[in-house]
């Protein structure tokens, strides 16, 4: 079951242009952060993508990000600036980090994509998280 797994994963860029084929009036939409909620995406009637490293060299990402930033957010950018996600229709986040926030500004920029930004809460621990990000999903 594992290598199945594997198998879709390291075909996934493949898997996902065929999935555009068969759908090609769907959208594809990208996510770099766990926090995104797909259900939005979906109620798009879009397909949601988590974007991942690819464990590759990121010297392509030096220019646009400070050495000191993680590797995933150097990682995820250099994937996007290698042509890896060009078939996403948009890519967005939600309040994240600061490494991945750079990361996300710097493909937006250079790549010319459509973007969404969607507030959610800083900490899902207080009475007013699930409110104020029920009244950020409804201005979405």
């Amino acid at each position: 079951m594992i290598e199945s797994f594997k198998r879709i994963y390291d075909n996934r860029h493949e898997y996902i242009g065929k999935w555009k084929e068969k759908h090609p009036d769907r959208k594809i939409m990208g996510y770099m952060c766990t926090s995104m909620p797909e259900e939005i995406i979906y109620a798009a009637n879009a397909l949601p993508i988590r974007i991942l490293g690819g464990h590759e060299s990121q010297n392509v990402s030096q220019q646009h990000m400070m050495g000191t930033f993680c590797p995933f957010s150097r990682d995820v950018l250099a994937q996007g600036l290698l042509g890896k996600y060009d078939y996403l229709d948009a890519l967005g986040i939600t309040h994240t980090c600061q490494h991945i926030y750079q990361a996300y500004e710097s493909w937006v920029l250079h790549k010319n994509i459509k973007s969404f930004y969607i507030p959610t809460p800083n900490t899902s621990q207080t009475p007013h998280a699930l409110p104020y990000l029920r009244g950020q999903l409804k201005l979405f």
